[in-house]
């Protein structure tokens, strides 16, 4: 090989180079999706559990936030626990900041089993992936091929296994939510273990006394049946249904606890009985969520429903799913009653499951009394292919290949003009050089000539 061959080799690789080069560029700006600039925080950071024995289960909760600046966002979290002792951390595979929500509650339950008694360590990592986040409310299928960046934030577990059982507990702030005649007559409290060993309410009793009139009053009286059993660490808000049939009125709740030898009194606030139909029955669905939009035949499809009561008074909501794939009804599943009291947010669930492939259009809402929620949808699609293609990616790969092709032509076409005009210069050089080399001979056959003719003179 010459050394203008080997040249042109090394011209050839280079311009294959510039045009792989460029084309990366140019994919990385097509997949890239940035993120919104936006913050993670934990609230507590860390956990410390200073006794749990062995075999038992204990709870404790952390706060995820987000920035204000998000806070029209959906942020979807992906947990993942780390650690040589993770699988004694329990924890939601993902949690979900609804639109107009700045924290989150997460429990987080710590089963260490039959693990020996001492000190052990793990850690939870909280990961939004830009990739999760979906505009539209829904979320998506993990699209491994986008390049964007991810951002999370970690809590650190300790916990001890061992020491002595221990009975410890709070109970406080009960309230009676405000009804009408004739609707049912709730009351609520906190109830906090903060033992390590799983602890239940022995009974209670509740009196509801008039406002206007103290002695005319009502007695429930509820047995250790009636209140749930509280793992320890864990926060709940216990609710009983007094069976009392109150007038339109002004009322309080005066309650007694027991446990164990103890006594525990609480008065609630004032609260009202109105007249029926006085108070507004309302709600909406904040939110709907499908563990994933990809599924494969017969794979379980979890829909999550977030609904709020912003009405006056406790409403029975049902959840009503309609399936539809290309454009026709196939399905109304009804779900079962919850009981959602004003003020408060509850997630209703259904799982779905199709035998057929194709795109499949999902409507839900929620009914309460002669009502019905604004409509959420989703849609999926259930395939029987394993193999989803992304097709930023194919956008990506077929630009990258355009690319270089074209950088490879062009550098043909170059060098392919560049060749002709060094053969073009040569040539004109060899004519030159020819018309150098008769020159001289031309002028001294002249002189020649010219002597010649002298002489004859």
């Amino acid at each position: 090989m010459n050394i203008s061959n080997i040249r042109n080799n090394k011209g050839l690789v280079n311009a294959l180079l510039l045009s792989v080069v460029l084309g990366l560029l140019v994919s990385f700006l097509i997949l890239y999706q940035p993120l919104k600039a936006s913050a993670i925080g934990l609230s507590p950071p860390e956990i410390y559990v200073s006794s749990i024995l062995r075999g038992s289960t204990q709870t404790r909760v952390t706060n995820v936030t987000r920035s204000p600046e998000s806070i029209n966002e959906r942020y979807v979290l992906t947990t993942e626990v780390s650690g040589q002792y993770a699988d004694a951390i329990k924890v939601p595979d993902q949690v979900i900041i609804p639109v107009g929500v700045l924290r989150q509650e997460v429990e987080i339950e710590i089963a260490p089993g039959e693990l020996a008694n001492g000190d052990y360590e793990a850690s939870i990592t909280f990961i939004r992936y830009p990739e999760l986040q979906n505009t539209s409310g829904e979320s998506v299928e993990a699209v491994g091929a986008s390049i964007s960046i991810a951002e999370g934030v970690m809590v650190n577990i300790d916990f001890t296994v061992g020491g002595e059982e221990v009975v410890d507990y709070e109970i406080n702030n009960i309230q009676v939510y405000t009804t009408e005649v004739e609707q049912p007559l709730i009351a609520g409290f906190f109830a906090h273990n903060k033992g390590n060993v799983t602890w239940q309410l022995d009974g209670a009793e509740i009196i509801i006394e008039d406002s206007t009139n103290s002695d005319n009053q009502i007695t429930t009286v509820y047995t250790k049946d009636d209140f749930p059993v509280i793992q320890p660490g864990k926060k709940e808000v216990v609710k009983l249904e007094i069976p009392a049939e109150l007038e339109q009125g002004s009322y309080v709740a005066k309650a007694t606890f027991y446990s164990g030898d103890e006594e525990i009194k609480l008065e609630s606030q004032m609260f009202n009985i109105y007249p029926p139909n006085t108070l507004a029955q309302k709600g909406e669905i904040t939110y709907i969520n499908v563990n994933k939009n990809n599924f494969e035949i017969g794979e379980p499809i979890k829909v999550d429903v977030d609904f709020i009561n912003n009405g006056e008074i406790r409403v029975n909501g049902l959840l009503i799913t309609e399936i539809y794939k290309d454009g026709t009804l196939l399905d109304i599943v009804r779900g079962e009653e919850i009981a959602v009291d004003a003020g408060e947010e509850t997630v209703f669930s259904q799982i779905l499951n199709y035998t057929e492939a194709g795109n499949y259009h999902i409507s839900t809402y929620i009914e309460y009394a002669n009502k019905k929620s604004n409509i959420e949808v989703v849609d999926i699609i259930v395939s029987s292919d394993e193999y989803y293609t992304n097709i930023r990616t194919w956008i990506g790969l077929i630009i990258l290949i355009i690319i270089i092709m074209t950088g490879t032509f062009i550098y043909m076409l170059r060098n392919r003009k560049k060749r002709k005009t060094i053969k073009s210069s040569k040539i004109d050089n060899d004519r030159k050089a020819k018309s150098k080399a008769k020159k001289p001979h031309t002028s001294k056959s002249k002189s020649k000539k010219a002597n010649g003719v002298n002489k004859k003179k």
